[in-house]
């Protein structure tokens, strides 16, 4: 079932999350999610809609809570990867239907966010990061059996960082790797149409470990023809702190998984926010 929301043509602007298999933390979560930017008052863009990809197994029960919140539920079929071994998790299996994320064209650009992000502000203002701008595929090498890439594009990330960050901006093990639980996308078939031949791929140019990340890493390689950009780390911090709420660090958004904090440093204060927003969202009217 997909919601019966209408799209309006070439919508310019949409957030968009993903959710796969029945696992009711991340069901959560993506409800969270939902309501920060829909509803919530303090961190809502309620001009902006909301997409949420859904793979087929996601019962019907789950998809009808999203939609209630007022998200625009999607569903993709499954892509694989013909020749590439298994995910570093077996929960990752299903992380490549992002990438139908470029087949939705009716908008001018998506910013995605992972479904365990938590907001602290609104982040319709991702839209006017510079590193989202149009930009000119360059004369990068691609081999033959890569497809080719269109004639501009627009790719922005933000950098994978520390798993400690008590410095701000925060520190990064390698400044050319992008984390993918954060970007902003211009749709466009001609690039889907690429990433669909790099998943044909099988002599190990892309490293299978993290499958959606790696693909867009390595197609969006810094000394490739589509280089991605940075967006401002302040949009989406990973791995958070107590710290990443000090008022003069301006953070947006935070990526943990909340039931279970990746960061052993990442404090009761975030613990208790997370509580707070979950009780917030039981206790809305957003009906």
């Amino acid at each position: 079932m997909t919601s019966a929301i209408a799209l309006t043509p070439r919508r310019r602007h949409a957030f968009a999350t993903f959710l796969c298999g029945d696992d009711p933390r991340y069901l959560t979560a993506a409800r969270l999610l939902v309501w920060q930017l829909r509803c919530a008052p303090k961190t809502c863009s309620p001009d902006v809609p909301v997409v949420v990809l859904v793979t087929p197994e996601v019962p019907e029960s789950h998809r009808k809570q999203l939609i209630e919140l007022g998200s625009i539920v999607h569903v993709v079929e499954p892509l694989s990867a013909l020749g590439w071994g298994p995910p570093g998790d077996a929960r990752w299996k299903q992380v490549l239907a992002k990438l139908r994320l470029w087949e939705m064209i009716e908008h001018d650009r998506i910013a995605f966010l992972d479904a365990d992000t938590i907001l602290l502000q609104p982040m319709s203002g991702i839209f006017d990061d510079p590193a989202t701008a149009d930009g000119a595929t360059g004369e990068g090498a691609v081999r033959f059996d890569e497809g080719q890439p269109p004639g501009s594009y627009v790719f922005a990330a933000i950098t994978q960082i520390h798993f400690t960050h008590e410095s701000w901006p925060p520190g990064c093990p390698n400044e050319n790797y992008l984390n993918s639980g954060c970007f902003v996308l211009r749709p466009c078939r001609a690039l889907f149409e690429h990433y669909l031949a790099l998943l044909r791929t099988s002599d190990g140019r892309i490293n299978q470990t993290f499958p959606d990340q790696n693909l867009l890493n390595y197609a969006h390689r810094r000394d490739g023809p589509m280089p991605w950009r940075a967006l401002n780390p302040r949009w989406h911090v990973q791995y958070p702190t107590v710290e990443d709420l000090i008022a003069t660090r301006n953070v947006a958004a935070l990526h943990d998984k909340w039931w279970k904090p990746e960061n052993v440093n990442a404090g009761e204060g975030l613990s208790t926010l997370y509580r707070k927003l979950i009780a917030s969202l039981n206790a809305a009217k957003y009906h």
